[in-house]
């Protein structure tokens, strides 16, 4: 009896530091870490007392349960998330009791004779905590194929989760199939073969719960760039506004100034005239850079340029032949936008910082952009003709540069980027036709 104990606490010990490194490795702690340790100690404390060795289905609810309120309590993760890394891990850990059990079954000839041998319950111990250990690490192995928030879970986990219920059911049935009749070899190598089939398919399902999760978290970037664009479209719209606007009043109280200073030479009053020429040379009184005649494009680029010159970058614009003229205004808006954007943040930890940007026409191509930069640190291939973003916000990484290329892709133009090691420059042309 007392080998018997120690045996099962040494394998849920074995349990408990798996689940541990399950935990960390996919959710951030919410208490402090040596609460969780001890919470984590009392859970699986918790199991190893509740353990019966006829009653298969109280542990492996006993051992959902314990997990579950883990995750709940000591780790950042919704109960939906909770609840279904908990099956999981259930499905995991019975898959792995039940093939070790058969595969030890078909050597020494009896599937349950852990109940009565201890050498058989070690073995059984040490091979399946062996085999749940390596189950957990392939599923943290396919997280990490495609990182992602796990604190969040949508209703479709509860949908893929109950396949982890019906296979933690079908175990079950098998166990205490084995428990209450004699089966014989080919059918215990039957139900070890089911079992592995079934360890496979949770591993599917947990791939396919990952990949779901990606291509929702991958809507909501695309979301949240679309939605950026619109505003930055109704943002240099207003601007575009404002500035018409400011050209009409400087325009008119330039001609009141004009008339106060002719009256007042008229008058000979040299003060007043000379007060009212100071006053026409403010800044504020000029008109604004105007770089080309397409006012939207021009409402971009001076946008741009008060922003170069309050972080002390230098911005060379150079726009011929009206380009532009027919390419929509929302296009218009991302595509630069995202490209100055990404200028303005690479160059501005230069020593010298600068960005050029030429605009013109060519003969089949209604635009040809180039667009020169300075960049510190140099980015890093995608493998192909691009970069990869160094945005570290997870939603909206590199979602500027996809914007930039479903235009290019849509007025079926191309894009080159380079990069400079010696000079540190850094260029993108852009054709669209």
């Amino acid at each position: 009896m007392i080998e018997r104990t120690l045996i099962l606490f040494c394998v849920y010990l074995a349990s408990g530091i798996t689940a541990w490194q399950y935990f960390s490795a996919l959710f951030g702690r919410k208490r402090k870490l040596w609460q969780a340790v001890l919470g984590v100690c009392l859970g699986y404390i918790c199991a190893w007392l509740a353990f019966d060795f006829t009653t298969v289905w109280v542990n492996a609810l006993c051992f959902t349960i314990i997990n579950f309120l883990l995750l709940i309590l000591f780790f950042s993760v919704s109960w939906k998330g909770a609840l279904f890394h908990a099956g999981i891990l259930s499905c995991l850990i019975l898959t792995a009791e039940t093939a070790s059990e058969f595969a030890l079954g078909s050597l020494f000839g009896d599937a349950s004779l852990y109940q009565e041998n201890m050498l058989f319950l070690a073995v059984l111990g040490v091979v399946s905590r062996l085999l749940y250990f390596f189950a957990t690490k392939v599923c943290i192995h396919i997280i990490a194929k495609k990182p992602s928030d796990l604190s969040e879970a949508g209703p479709e986990v509860l949908l893929l989760g109950s396949f982890s219920v019906a296979t933690i059911f079908i175990l079950v049935v098998i166990v205490q199939t084995v428990l209450q009749v004699e089966l014989p070899p080919n059918i215990v190598n039957l139900m070890l073969i089911g079992s592995l089939i079934l360890l496979f398919s949770n591993f599917l399902v947990f791939a396919g719960y990952q990949f779901n999760q990606h291509l929702h978290r991958r809507y909501v970037a695309l979301q949240l760039a679309h939605q950026r664009e619109e505003d930055k479209e109704l943002y240099f719209r207003t601007l575009e506004e404002q500035y018409n606007g400011q050209q009409i009043l400087l325009h008119d109280i330039n001609r009141h100034l004009a008339a106060i200073k002719a009256l007042a030479d008229e008058n000979g009053d040299a003060a007043v005239a000379e007060y009212m020429s100071e006053l026409q040379e403010l800044p504020a009184l000029q008109r604004r850079v105007r770089f080309c005649e397409n006012s939207m494009l021009n409402v971009i680029l001076s946008e741009y340029y008060n922003i170069c010159r309050k972080k002390g970058i230098d911005f060379l614009v150079d726009v011929r032949n009206r380009p532009f003229d027919t390419i929509k205004h929302s296009d218009v808006t991302a595509l630069l936008g995202n490209l100055l954007e990404n200028a303005v943040e690479a160059a501005e930890n230069c020593e010298e910082p600068y960005i050029e940007l030429h605009i013109d026409t060519q003969p089949g191509y209604s635009l040809f952009l180039s667009l020169v930069n300075t960049c510190a640190v140099p980015p890093q291939s995608d493998g192909g003709n691009g970069f990869v973003s160094k945005k570290t916000g997870k939603l909206l990484h590199g979602i500027g540069l996809q914007s930039i290329r479903q235009i290019i892709k849509k007025y079926h133009g191309e894009i080159r980027q380079e990069y400079e090691e010696e000079t540190h420059l850094f260029t993108t042309n852009v054709l669209l036709k």
